[in-house]
């Protein structure tokens, strides 16, 4: 979830900067750029999980890696941040009981403010019952380091948190899966919420009455906030598997109670992994499905009343919404939806298999990606961002240089002429007209 205002970001943008000026409607008004990222050390295993920014020039990506230390396999959690030029590892706790090994992951963010970040996961470590397995880990961030939550530890084992959503200092919520119930009983999914002071288990109905095999119990992954009493939350079955067909795990929570409200099961199995909420009627849900021959991307719409499944090209792990008719998604690719339909608008060609697991805004027109990638054998963590194309405002004709040629361009252009290059005062994109204010423009510029 991203905290950017605009009118802060605005007063940021030096004045000789012009930006095609906005995303509303699908318009393009930047460019992707990989970015150099950094792996733990050893790390022969390592994949950004979830990436969250509260501004451009401070954003957070969290995760897991594997290394082998002392001949043992280990997993550990990871964070990274970046001040606006670089990323920065973080150093992370590693809280876990099994003896000689380590097995952490982080695998959501979501930041309130500098000073007030929450990520979520799971810890190995021995539960109440004296079984040791994974329980779920929450972490907060103070603005100087990172500190394990006192979160509550259930019998059983298999436990995981899997998305956050902070709406306030005292009203986080976690999703996750597999709430243990007892042998012969499905696990349940995860609702965990923190009111400032204690965690405490909410109540999710149960949607999936299997409790063995594959695709067996209940599970969320992410959530979306549109006030505290109007929160939805999308998942699977537990231990990340698939929801078989005729099962639909999405939940909304109205301030007191969590209800299922049932969407399209399409395959053999379907999986949804992300979610965001625009308005009350207005409400997007996306994942995969197996459609007993290969997988698909789904995406689905919820109108305030039902939801209607729309194509989409690839599968999905999060959306970032800057307007109803304007939606990007992350997973395969980074998708767009311009009100009509979903494209593919970038798959990063010259990087070898990447995927994109995280999705955040930093500003009305930048965005972060994160996941993994290959490079030779190993897979190692990966970034992108989406960030405004600059040029110097009277450079008409963008050849680096203010002169007699863009001076030309705007006496040219005298008039009314909207939408035309030369038209670049009084904000960048103009005003509709080409006048003494454009003129004006290119002459202070002038060189």
């Amino acid at each position: 979830m991203n905290k950017y205002t605009t009118s802060n970001l605005i007063a940021s943008v030096p004045t000789f900067v012009l930006t095609t000026a906005a995303l509303a409607g699908g318009g393009t008004c930047g460019t992707w750029e990989v970015v150099a990222t950094p792996n733990s050390a050893g790390a022969t295993h390592s994949v950004v999980r979830d990436i969250d920014a509260i501004s451009p020039n401070d954003v957070w990506a969290v995760g897991g890696y594997t290394a082998v230390v002392d001949g043992n396999s280990n997993t550990y959690a990871f964070s990274l941040h970046w001040d606006g030029s670089t990323w920065t590892e973080i150093p992370t706790p590693q809280p876990s009981s099994c003896g000689p090994c380590t097995n952490v992951t982080l695998w959501a963010v979501d930041a309130l403010g500098p000073n007030d970040v929450w990520a979520c996961g799971d810890q190995y470590v021995q539960g109440p019952d004296g079984f040791q397995g994974s329980h779920v880990l929450v972490m907060h961030w103070d603005g100087s380091s990172w500190t394990v939550m006192n979160t509550p530890l259930m019998n059983g084992g298999g436990d995981i948190l899997l998305g956050v959503t902070a709406i306030a200092s005292n009203d986080v919520w976690f999703f996750g899966d597999a709430l243990y119930q007892g042998p012969n009983s499905p696990d349940l999914a995860i609702a965990m919420h923190w009111n400032g002071s204690t965690f405490q288990f909410i109540p999710v109905p149960s949607v999936n009455p299997q409790f063995s095999g594959f695709g067996d119990g209940n599970g969320l992954h992410a959530g979306s906030a549109l006030a505290a009493n109007d929160i939805w939350a999308v998942g699977a079955a537990s231990d990340l598997d698939y929801m078989p067909a005729g099962r639909s795990q999405i939940q909304h929570w109205n301030g007191s109670t969590w209800q299922n409200i049932p969407g399209p099961t399409p395959g053999v199995w379907h999986n949804l992994d992300g979610i965001v909420a625009i308005a009350p009627n207005d409400v997007w849900a996306g994942g995969d499905y197996f459609d007993g021959a290969s997988y698909q991307g789904l995406a689905m719409h919820y109108d305030g009343t039902s939801w209607t499944q729309v194509p989409i090209p690839a599968g999905v792990s999060e959306f970032v919404a800057f307007a109803s008719n304007d939606i990007y998604a992350s997973g395969g690719a980074v998708m767009h939806w311009d009100g009509v339909s979903w494209t593919i608008v970038e798959s990063f060609p010259q990087v070898d298999s990447a995927t994109q697991a995280g999705l955040t805004k930093a500003g009305p027109c930048e965005l972060w990606t994160g996941g993994r990638q290959f490079i030779g054998s190993e897979i190692l963590n990966f970034t992108a961002h989406f960030q405004p194309v600059v040029i110097m405002t009277g450079d008409i004709n963008g050849d680096g240089v203010v002169n007699v040629v863009d001076l030309l361009a705007v006496i040219s252009a005298w008039g009314q002429c909207a939408g035309c290059d030369a038209d670049i005062a009084p904000l960048p994109g103009g005003n509709g007209m080409v006048n003494v204010e454009d003129l004006l423009m290119v002459i202070s510029r002038w060189g």
